[in-house]
């Protein structure tokens, strides 16, 4: 459930490298007005021991692919203004900054990643 009380269609997958758990990428297939201000269509993590050998990328081509499987057009992505890495793999994957806000005292920027089949 969200802050907005609401539960939305969604999907958790894990990627695995050699038996083990590397990442894993939350997607949303419907956004309430809180998702579309932080959380998004897609939420990705990698271990720490994993990051920076690309599995960042990979887990968000997967939730872009699977909205494109639902028909959605247009990807909602956030992050934290001083999150770098993740602010480089939507840059990398066509992101267009959308708007920046300041929530609880931190900077959030939303981007938008238009989907082609």
């Amino acid at each position: 459930m969200n802050k907005d009380g609401k539960f939305v269609p969604a999907e958790t997958l894990f990627l695995f490298a050699n038996d083990v758990i590397v990442g894993g990428v939350q997607i949303r297939y419907d956004l309430t007005k809180n998702l579309m201000i932080e959380g998004g269509h897609i939420g990705y993590g990698v271990s720490p021991d994993f990051r920076g050998l690309g599995y960042g990328n990979q887990l968000l081509g997967l939730g872009l692919e699977k909205l494109r499987e639902k028909g959605i057009r247009q990807a909602v992505l956030t992050c934290n203004s001083s999150n770098e890495n993740s602010k480089k793999i939507i840059l990398k994957n066509h992101g267009v900054l959308d708007a920046r806000y300041t929530i609880e005292d931190q900077v959030k920027e939303r981007y938008l990643i238009n989907i082609t089949s």
